[in-house]
């Protein structure tokens, strides 16, 4: 079994339910920005200087690797595959490296999304605010 964490470029915050449509835009392969964003760069070589993508390793190098599978990337996005008894060594450090770069990180098995704080927070949706008795 794997998990699926993808990190993207974007500009402002977005909700739960807009990184969850981003994230199978960019793993169906619809509509992927051309782009080509620095921090992703940065983010993949730097990720891939602690754990090398599997294409890279020999036979007996992909046994100690962490992932399930090669990346899917472009120069706005990149979804790693890594196996699920490896997650709680990768995630942090995933995690780490998206907020480094101000990338958005997106969860697909939990469907939470990761803003850096360069992005700050979400708007609150006032109907929401109401419902739940949130009222500024």
């Amino acid at each position: 079994m794997s998990r699926e964490l993808a990190v993207w470029h974007s500009q402002k915050a977005i909700s739960e339910k807009e990184a969850a449509d981003v994230y199978q835009m960019l793993y169906e392969q619809q509509q992927i920005p051309s782009v080509q964003h620095v921090d992703v760069y940065a983010f993949y070589n730097e990720l891939t200087a602690r754990y090398p993508d599997l294409d890279t390793l020999t036979d007996e190098e992909i046994e100690a690797s962490p992932w399930a599978s090669c990346f899917d990337r472009s120069g706005y996005h990149v979804i790693m595959f890594m196996l699920e008894q490896r997650a709680d060594e990768v995630v942090p450090v995933i995690l780490e490296l998206a907020e480094m770069y101000g990338l958005v990180c997106f969860d697909a098995q939990t469907n939470k999304v990761h803003l850096p704080s360069n992005l700050g927070q979400v708007a609150a949706d006032p109907v929401r605010q109401r419902l739940h008795g949130f009222n500024n």
